[in-house]
């Protein structure tokens, strides 16, 4: 069952991949390394991140889960290098360019509403979308 679940991976089939994993009771290490592997291709790291620790939890010794979740944490550190050498960063040095205002009600200022917004950039989002 997990080599036909394998063969979806390779032929970008996630969906029909996750009804087979999903239909298996028994979640086992390599259970949680192909849910790990299909969240990735689907661009969900933090649910990649979450299964790919719980396969090593369970099969600890294994170099396959520990090599992916290395490519995954390399991946995770590398959005943050793109993003800080981006112009649009250094043209800001990484703070405020209005100076320390409030932008709101919520007693954020531009810094603290730049910094979340970078935090989400780096993982794919946009909290806002104007700078």
């Amino acid at each position: 069952m997990y080599a036909q679940v394998q063969d979806l991976i390779k032929a970008k089939k996630y969906r029909q991949a996750t009804v087979i994993l999903n239909n298996i009771e028994n979640k086992n290490a390599i259970w949680y390394y192909l849910s790990s592997i299909i969240a990735y291709k689907k661009a969900f790291f933090d649910a990649s991140l979450k299964n790919i620790k719980k396969a090593i939890d369970l099969d600890n010794n294994n170099k396959i889960y520990q090599n992916f979740h290395m490519k995954l944490m390399s991946r995770f550190s590398s959005y943050s290098r793109d993003y800080h050498r981006t112009p649009r960063y250094r043209s800001r040095r990484g703070c405020c360019p209005c100076g320390d205002c409030d932008c709101c009600d919520c007693n954020l200022n531009c810094c603290d509403l730049i910094c979340l917004d970078s935090c989400c950039e780096c993982f794919g989002g946009d909290l806002v979308s104007c700078i």
